[in-house]
């Protein structure tokens, strides 16, 4: 890409004027799970055992201590429990859990409540981009859900708008830096024919050339937005400015066609954010005969001859294909489906990876709170796998659109 001034403009100090990290909870076993009711469970628990070393001023080591939770046992403070605080929370790339977000019990809670006001029950769209510095590969995932800190590589999340202490919302993108935008994309001449996003059964949101009256439009604050997070994606920039993206927030350039990077952030950040929504992708699935089938939790196994198959959550590239356990297999997989990745791993990766068996290292949730099985949550993330092919597949189709501008320039 080139920039239309001698330098872009600078994310931290001119157009968005807060950002923060993720939640920093320090004792991730006991204040987040897969399950409402099971988070409920351990921190009525935690709060218990508080309390006790509260009464007896020594600490139980059978919960987790921090800094933070030796400091409020030092000034007698107890802990206060609140249902409000239970909230859906977004653990990693395209995997929901619950959190129970507390003062208390969070160790960092940064910026926060600026830019999220989480305990409002809406969370507005963000930007969350790999922090700075960093040693993997620049990437950003939107998100509309309270994010962890781990969310993306050491994360920065970039709001459009921020809260003000009684919960008004306000502009977060600085005024100067929309004006900047309406300066300079009202000295460049609109071309006679300006590119927009034609909807068909075998173009799903890719832009083509067609007359539009965008040029005549008055770029706002959200459109900026759009625009950063389609811009941040062209593989162009990432590639010619990699090494300044491991070491310092990015820096916007002034692309010739404002509308049409807008439009492709936003196409973006909608597949992104609505992943849970998309239509499934098509993909087989295999079952092996023999196995027990997976029971939920709200019935009781129903003996049978054999056993439960043992997960496996293992994904061949080459293949096309992915080994949920010894019983179920999907095939089908595209190879552009591989090539959208968050840092070291693809989407469908991140999701496979959370959802294995892993012996908790906290002694008291592994031996009282140690309830997760794959086979509970099967069906569940059978499906998540298929929408997350889908956004895959038409995340790859918008930046191939992105490479051909370029080449084109």
């Amino acid at each position: 890409p080139t920039f239309s001034r001698n330098q872009p403009m600078d994310f931290q100090s001119i157009v968005f004027k807060y950002f923060t990290q993720g939640l920093k909870t320090n004792r991730d076993s006991w204040v987040i799970s897969n399950e409402k009711q099971d988070l409920s469970t351990k921190i009525k628990y935690f709060e218990k055992v508080y309390s006790a070393s509260l009464k007896s001023g020594i600490m139980n080591t059978e919960i987790q201590w921090t800094r933070k939770l030796n400091r409020l046992l030092d000034q007698k403070e107890k802990l206060v429990i609140e249902s409000e605080s239970y909230l859906k929370y977004v653990f990693r790339p395209f995997t929901k859990k619950w959190v129970y977000y507390s003062n208390q019990l969070n160790e960092d809670l940064y910026q926060i409540d600026i830019v999220f006001n989480p305990k409002s029950g809406s969370i507005q769209n963000v930007i969350g981009i790999s922090g700075v510095p960093n040693s993997s590969d620049f990437h950003l995932l939107g998100t509309n859900e309270l994010p962890d800190y781990h969310f993306l590589s050491d994360p920065q999340f970039l709001p459009l708008y921020r809260y003000a202490s009684d919960g008004t919302r306000e502009d977060n993108i600085t005024d100067w830096g929309l004006a900047q935008f309406r300066e300079h994309y009202a000295s460049v001449i609109p071309r006679s024919k300006e590119r927009t996003t034609k909807e068909s059964p075998d173009n799903k949101g890719i832009a083509s050339a067609e007359p539009r009256n965008d040029a005549q439009k008055e770029i706002t604050k959200e459109d900026i937005f759009h625009y950063t997070y389609g811009v941040l994606h062209n593989p162009a920039y990432r590639e010619k400015y990699a090494l300044n993206l491991k070491r310092e927030f990015p820096r916007l350039p002034f692309y010739e066609d404002f509308w049409q990077w807008a439009k492709w952030g936003k196409q973006l950040m909608d597949l992104h954010i609505g992943y849970e929504e998309v239509e499934p992708y098509d993909l087989q699935r295999t079952d092996l005969p023999g196995f027990i089938p997976g029971s939920s939790k709200k019935e009781p196994k129903v003996p049978a001859q054999g056993r439960e198959p043992r997960p496996k959550l293992k994904a061949d590239k080459e293949a096309g294909t992915i080994l949920l356990d010894e019983q179920t297999s999907l095939h089908g997989i595209p190879p552009e489906a591989w090539e959208y990745k968050l840092g070291n791993r693809t989407a469908l990766e991140w999701i496979l990876d959370q959802y294995k068996e892993k012996k908790p290292r906290d002694a008291t949730i592994a031996e009282k709170f140690n309830t997760y099985r794959f086979a509970d949550y099967k069906e569940q993330v059978i499906d998540l796998l298929k929408r997350v092919c889908t956004v895959s597949v038409e995340t790859v189709k918008i930046v191939e659109e992105m490479k051909k501008i370029d080449k084109a320039r």
